[in-house]
């Protein structure tokens, strides 16, 4: 699973201070699945950057359009918003607290790519701060 974080869940660390919450990561799903979709339920994981420690994610997806993340060690967490694109999933995350306009070190908003094999959550994640696009990398 992948998008934001302290510097550290989508991206290269923009300063020490302000982290992109989604990265590439493989989550464990966490409860049994509903609405005949795979990505309904409760994910859980460890999401990393480049130059930092990874960190906890947690991901709840109500339906296959959208759901939310926690990062509860920075702590900070957004919606998501979007569905169904090929295989897999895309949306776009959108930090509702905890971001980098609210405290340092903040959270990024960004878009994420999901896709579920059996269990496992793949999630990948960008996000852009003045201008400068973030990637995260695989734990």
């Amino acid at each position: 699973m992948s998008s934001s974080v302290p510097a550290t869940l989508a991206g290269y660390a923009i300063r020490p201070a302000i982290v992109l919450a989604i990265t590439v990561a493989s989550l464990g799903f966490a409860g049994a699945a509903h609405a005949g979709d795979p990505i309904v339920g409760t994910w859980v994981g460890k999401l990393s950057q480049p130059d930092n420690d990874p960190f906890d994610v947690t991901a709840t997806f109500v339906s296959p359009k959208g759901g939310v993340t926690r990062y509860p060690g920075f702590p900070c967490g957004g919606v998501l918003e979007g569905g169904r694109e090929g295989d897999g999933y895309e949306y776009e995350e959108t930090i509702s607290w905890g971001g980098v306009d609210e405290v340092d070190p903040g959270c990024l908003s960004g878009s994420v790519t999901v896709s579920v094999e059996g269990n496992k959550m793949h999630f990948s994640g960008t996000g852009t701060n003045n201008g400068q696009q973030y990637q995260a990398s695989a734990i």
